[in-house]
């Protein structure tokens, strides 16, 4: 098994319309593979990689004012120690 084998269940998945969500059944797949090669003895010691669903939003520093950057620098040096 590995990450070629995955992609085309996917394929087969979407194309040959088996499952009325694809991805849903596919990362269930992923998931549970990568629980048994964690849980089981004799099962095949590979992860799959899932792509992450997160979906990340920034902003520039200068959309922000300069005492809030400070309070927020200081925040966080107070946080890491």
């Amino acid at each position: 098994m590995c990450a070629e084998h995955a992609d085309a269940y996917l394929d087969a998945l979407t194309q040959n319309e088996i499952s009325k969500s694809p991805e849903v059944a596919y990362r269930a797949a992923v998931n549970g593979w990568n629980q048994a090669a964690r849980e089981l003895p004799d099962w095949p010691k590979i992860q799959l990689v899932l792509e992450s669903r997160q979906k990340i939003i920034t902003l520039p520093k200068t959309d922000f004012l300069e005492a809030f950057l400070m309070d927020l620098e200081q925040l966080m040096s107070s946080l890491s120690h």
